[in-house]
């Protein structure tokens, strides 16, 4: 009897030291939990500033890009100006897309676009200078201009000009 007894007592006792310590893990798990969700929700709001980080890098790269853009055609014409023969020759059209440039413009003679040619090609803008067409066009009955179109490729050099350009 007397082991019975103290059989009950080591169970009673051992039943309640092992419930004291299911109730303290589980009050620390439930501790845990609740940090975990305070931490899930920091990582929530980091992942957000992340996008939103993104999303503002994106329209930095665009305005810088706009902004580099805006100066590259005005620096491009600036330089094309430079080159012109003054009071014999004319430019009449401007385009460039990409990488190549198209001018069209008149001149008094042909020396006057071969001229103006192998300052593109010196001016070190421009990778390769190709003359597309050279037409006589008549202004008035004694007169006859020429009518040229170059086709160019910008050379690095210009991308160059284009970097420095962006950095102002």
């Amino acid at each position: 009897m007397l082991s019975i007894f103290l059989g009950v007592i080591l169970l009673g006792y051992l039943n309640f030291t092992f419930g004291s310590q299911v109730r303290k893990m589980s009050t620390q798990v439930q501790d845990t939990k609740n940090v975990l969700a305070q931490y899930d929700v920091q990582a929530q709001e980091v992942d957000q500033i992340q996008k939103d980080l993104d999303v503002l890098r994106k329209k930095i790269d665009v305005i810088t890009n706009l902004k580099s853009n805006r100066k590259g055609p005005v620096l491009l014409l600036d330089s094309l100006t430079q080159l012109v023969i003054p009071k014999r020759m004319w430019l009449t059209n401007l385009e460039a897309k990409g990488n190549g440039v198209n001018i069209n413009g008149v001149a008094l003679d042909n020396r006057t676009v071969a001229d103006f040619m192998t300052q593109l090609e010196k001016s070190k803008l421009f990778a390769s200078v190709n003359l597309s067409t050279l037409n006589q066009k008549p202004i008035r009955e004694d007169m006859n201009l020429k009518s040229f179109v170059i086709t160019c490729n910008k050379a690095a050099a210009e991308n160059t000009v284009t970097s420095e350009a962006k950095k102002q």
